[in-house]
């Protein structure tokens, strides 16, 4: 799957929310609060870099990826990126205090102090394209910033992992899993020009 639109002169921002329908909208509102990026310190999978607790899943960040697991019926989602470079990954606008993760009775074992994050950076990800996950409430964001002269066309995503994967009349991409479905609402693209956001039409193609 790629997201095609035409090469832009000036930066361009594609917008993608993660969201998730395996819990219910009561479910949903009761744990619509900040979510946050947590550094992994060792306390889970070592491809892991950063990991967020989101509404009915976990997403894990990986150096190229990201995989969303869900709370129930072990289901897991990869996402990657082929023909993507190594990217620099940095958690960014630190948050204020520190998670710990007492796992077991060996104290020598436990993690913490661990630095939160409301936003983590992949610097590089293609040649002119940087892809940014920003925490919200209830949802996540993902955006890619692509670079003036740079064709959005060299993005893509590769899914694995899910029972169907749908492109619904909204552009939305409906993600089946075992547990329910997971939604990532159509991109919304646009362009800053002298201080104003101006939309750029754009959308997802799904092949393979």
């Amino acid at each position: 799957m790629q997201i095609k639109i035409q090469s832009l002169a000036i930066v361009l921002f594609v917008s993608i929310v993660l969201a998730g329908t395996a819990v219910s909208a009561a479910e949903m509102s009761s744990t619509a609060i900040p979510l946050c990026f947590i550094q992994n310190n060792g306390q889970t999978d070592e491809q892991a870099l950063f990991f967020a607790d989101a509404p009915g899943y976990t997403l894990y960040l990986t150096g190229n990826g990201q995989v969303m697991s869900t709370a129930d019926a072990g289901a897991a989602v990869s996402i990657t990126y082929p023909g993507a470079g190594i990217a620099a990954v940095n958690g960014e606008d630190v948050l204020e205090g520190k998670a710990n993760f007492f796992i077991g009775n060996v104290e020598e074992e436990w993690v913490t102090d661990v630095p939160m994050y409301s936003t983590v950076r992949y610097d590089g990800l293609y040649d002119g394209v940087t892809l940014v996950y920003h925490g919200g409430k209830g949802v996540l964001k993902r955006e890619f910033v692509i670079e003036p002269g740079t064709n959005p066309s060299v993005i893509k995503m590769e899914y694995a992992g899910q029972d169907s994967l749908i492109l619904d009349e909204s552009g939305a991409i409906l993600i089946g899993t075992p547990a329910g479905m997971l939604i990532e609402t159509a991109p919304i693209c646009y362009q800053v020009v002298d201080g104003i956001q101006v939309e750029v039409p754009c959308g997802y193609v799904i092949s393979g």
